[in-house]
């Protein structure tokens, strides 16, 4: 198993639905901000897209660059 699946601390194991809904709520506030410095440290440092590990740079849009 790939280490970005195994790796989830007690509070990500233990994530209820108040937890989701505050966490997506400041991811969703943050994108329609356009504030990527906080999308960013939202996502993890390893993303998996159809099962393939991607590093977050490649899950992030930056039209800045």
């Amino acid at each position: 198993m790939h280490a970005a699946t195994t790796s989830l601390t007690s509070k990500e194991e233990k994530m209820g639905n108040p937890d989701l809904n505050e966490f997506y709520t400041r991811y969703i506030d943050a994108l329609n901000a356009r504030d990527a410095a906080t999308v960013e440290s939202m996502i993890h440092e390893e993303v998996l897209r159809l099962g393939v590990p991607y590093p977050r740079e490649m899950a992030l849009w930056n039209p800045s660059k």
